[in-house]
């Protein structure tokens, strides 16, 4: 595996003024706020939307996803998006709680959501991305379990959240390839998952 050079992490500072943040909304798990910011020239916004969740970790982790594999078969969540109006196949995730450590989060996450149920030395890093670095303050940490247990049955506790499904690692390569599934969450675990770890073995 060759490793990124150190040269591709852009270490400048910020090219713009932060001048104020004005929180505009908030709920029990994000605030809005409007940032102004000033850039060279006189390039000005006062009100440039930014989300973040109440609960981050170092490196402004707020979330965590984990890619489920289950005697060979990859779990995804059938879950109805309401900002986008449709359905949208996707690995557990969810906030981090006050004081869990990322791992204690997927486990937890994964069980809730699915029924499945991992033992932390099966967790391996994916990484982080950023949902969405143009508006979101936030970072997702992923995994893959890759020997899950059926812990209790599956059923649908969560808002939109549908059927689960098993599926064949061609057929995930299929859907994504496809735009089946759509979930920067899911797209990069499976990415990730097949090139970091599928090639070691």
């Amino acid at each position: 595996m060759h490793k990124i050079s150190s040269d591709l992490k852009n270490q400048s500072p910020r090219p713009f003024q932060h001048i104020n943040r004005k929180k505009v909304c908030e709920n029990s798990l994000m605030e809005v706020f409007f940032d102004h910011l000033l850039g060279e020239g006189g390039y000005e916004i006062e009100n440039y939307l930014v989300l973040s969740p109440k609960k981050k970790t170092k490196g402004l982790v707020g979330g965590v996803a984990v890619l489920p594999i289950f005697e060979g078969q990859i779990a995804l969540i059938n879950i109805y998006r309401h900002p986008i109006d449709c359905w949208s196949w996707e690995i557990p995730r969810g906030f981090l709680e006050p004081g869990e450590e990322n791992e204690v989060s997927v486990i937890r996450e994964l069980e809730e959501e699915t029924g499945l149920a991992c033992e932390k030395n099966k967790l391996n890093s994916l990484g982080v991305f950023a949902p969405d670095g143009g508006s979101s303050s936030s970072r997702i940490k992923i995994f893959v379990a890759t020997e899950c247990r059926m812990n209790r049955a599956y059923f649908p506790n969560e808002l939109g959240h549908g059927e689960m499904r098993f599926f064949e690692e061609d057929k995930i390569v299929s859907m994504a390839n496809d735009s089946l599934i759509e979930d920067p969450s899911t797209l990069i675990a499976i990415y990730r998952y097949f090139s970091k770890i599928k090639m070691k073995s």
